[in-house]
């Protein structure tokens, strides 16, 4: 039994991105607990602490951008999300990404306050479909998600937020 126990410390130690993905999955699990539906849904999203907005709107970025990138954010979040996301990154330390999410938006006409062309809210028809793949096309969606997860990597996205948590516990006081 003792072996096996050391077996397993020695596996922990030698594969860290194994224990910070599970401590990253808590802290995320955590962070949507802090509000009803961000700043589109929850009228007390700005009363919130500024650590505890980044983190929100951060982790709904990228949770966006994994899952089917950065029209995908568009359409689903809105204006009251796309309007934060620079600045929530920027308080995370994540600067490239801002830089990137920011430069995508102005090289392509972009306004993040309107998002007019972006449905926001889809149904399942097929109209629908045809529309958002129409949507996909005419804008270079593809490079700037691949630059995303790129630079998640080498900038250590989720290192970044344990880190921010951990500075900021009034993130998740109430």
């Amino acid at each position: 039994m003792k072996r096996v126990l050391c077996l397993l410390l020695l596996l922990l130690l030698l594969c860290p991105a194994a224990s910070a993905r599970e401590d990253y999955d808590d802290l995320y699990v955590r962070i949507l607990g802090l509000s009803a539906g961000g700043p589109t849904y929850d009228e007390g999203f700005d009363a919130l602490p500024e650590a505890a907005q980044a983190l929100y709107v951060a982790a709904i970025f990228d949770m966006e951008m994994l899952c089917g990138g950065l029209c995908t954010f568009f359409c689903n979040e809105g204006p009251a999300m796309a309007v934060r996301v620079s600045g929530s990154l920027r308080l995370l330390g994540l600067d490239p990404i801002a830089d990137a999410y920011e430069a995508f938006a102005a090289e392509n006409g972009i306004d993040l306050a309107t998002l007019d062309g972006f449905p926001l809210y889809p149904t399942p028809d097929t109209a629908w479909k045809e529309e958002y793949a129409a949507i996909c096309e005419a804008y270079p969606f593809d490079e700037v998600d691949t630059a995303y997860v790129q630079l998640r990597e080498e900038l250590g996205f989720e290192e970044a937020m344990l880190d921010f948590a951990a500075a900021h516990p009034e993130a998740f006081e109430r």
